[in-house]
């Protein structure tokens, strides 16, 4: 299914709702300022790359969105701030355990609709630029070295060049295999020569979220998640939603807190 991530920031003044069972206490956590609560990382042992790949791409989508709705200077910089990224991160792979382990199975197949992409931009490029033909024959080297810079230093590949007939422009999608501030990055190639524009990559569509709500409150730090499966007119942006909720603490502790929403069919 589809899946669509909103995400909401949340200064949580009162004490977070409780229930249900705890999960051990882990070790370790991720380096953070005092005011952003450390996810401790689970044993990454019991993670399958490939679901620890979709995580760390839900984890910057959560990132990238968390700094730009709090105006951090972090939005400036393409690669996640380390802190942030890993709290995020670590929390959706303890919910990944717990929800295995308490047979919550649709919640472990949850993922984020990427709207926008933290994998993928799109840069539109005046057609008869110089740098562009070597990128049309499959060339890694553009022979522009702030592209060729840009590449190399976030690992990024060349996945199309569209050239629209009778246009001239042409259109080049760009990927990165590991999730990264996509609206930092489409504008440093903005003031290259022959780029017109550069943007993130967008969809259409509705289907899974995940939503989260951050607290900064010393004697409560955590984050609270809330993942949620769609349907009806998905296409359109989904009628119905059910919720699976869950509170991490900064000390690595997971509480379930309930399920909510519209009963599942």
């Amino acid at each position: 299914m589809k899946s669509k991530l909103i995400f909401t920031t949340l200064v949580v003044l009162g004490v977070a709702f409780y229930s249900c069972e705890v999960q051990k206490q882990p070790v370790g956590s991720p380096e953070s300022p005092p005011n952003f609560p450390a996810i401790p990382a689970p044993n990454l042992s019991l993670i399958p790359g490939s679901v620890l790949q979709m995580y760390s791409s839900d984890a910057g989508f959560l990132t990238m969105n968390y700094c730009f709705q709090n105006h951090l200077p972090d939005t400036a910089e393409v690669e996640f701030p380390k802190y942030i990224f890993e709290s995020f991160r670590n929390g959706l792979l303890w919910i990944y355990l717990y929800a295995q382990q308490h047979q919550q199975r649709p919640v472990t197949k949850i993922h984020h609709f990427q709207n926008p992409s933290v994998h993928s931009i799109l840069i539109t490029v005046k057609s008869d630029t110089p740098w562009l033909e070597n990128w049309r024959k499959g060339i890694e080297q553009s022979g522009n070295p702030t592209v060729d810079s840009l590449v190399q230093r976030y690992n990024l590949k060349v996945e199309k060049v569209y050239d629209p007939t009778h246009s001239s422009i042409s259109y080049v999608t760009i990927s990165s295999p590991s999730p990264l501030n996509t609206r930092a990055l489409s504008r440093k190639f903005i003031p290259v020569e022959g780029v017109i524009n550069a943007s993130v990559n967008w969809v259409v569509g509705d289907g899974t979220r995940i939503e989260a709500e951050v607290s900064l409150q010393k004697e409560n730090s955590g984050i609270t998640y809330h993942l949620s499966i769609g349907w009806g007119d998905c296409p359109a942006g989904c009628i119905y939603h059910h919720y699976w909720n869950y509170f991490i603490s900064s000390t690595g502790l997971v509480v379930f807190t309930g399920e909510s929403g519209d009963p599942l069919q």
